[in-house]
């Protein structure tokens, strides 16, 4: 049997989350083609340098919106990780492993031109001590 569930939020890009039997599909509303490769390409980036700090999609499509004419959509997939820990439950320091492991992957991405719009501890799994990014969609151009 098949576990469902969806929600919307707002953020650095407008999404759609949909959690099917342990896989989060998620589509989010991206302004242009750039925002699209910053997100690619970030992940690839953080992925070579830091790769037990992201969580990376195990399918990404993008393409043009046809309700919206201006606007793309991406979508990804990614594996539930376990146990979700919340970020109002860890230690300090947790939240200062964390905050390095934000300030190390803001280091990698703005040497391309890149950079996070929101990152936060919320945006991370918290299921190890340095967090790993699950929030994908906030890496932007600069």
């Amino acid at each position: 049997m098949s576990e469902s569930s969806f929600i919307s939020k707002l953020g650095s890009s407008a999404s759609s989350i949909k959690v099917v039997d342990n896989i989060f599909h998620k589509f989010h509303t991206l302004n242009n083609e750039d925002e699209y490769f910053a997100i690619k390409d970030g992940i690839k980036l953080i992925h070579e340098s830091m790769p037990e700090s992201i969580h990376c999609p195990s399918e990404i499509s993008f393409k043009k919106d046809i309700k919206k004419s201006e606007k793309y959509e991406l979508y990804y997939e990614q594996e539930k990780l376990s146990p979700w820990i919340e970020a109002y439950w860890i230690t300090g320091q947790q939240l200062f492993n964390l905050g390095l492991t934000i300030l190390e992957q803001q280091k990698i991405l703005f040497k391309k031109n890149f950079c996070f719009v929101d990152a936060r501890p919320s945006n991370y799994w918290l299921g190890q001590n340095i967090g790993k990014l699950v929030d994908l969609a906030g890496i932007k151009p600069i």
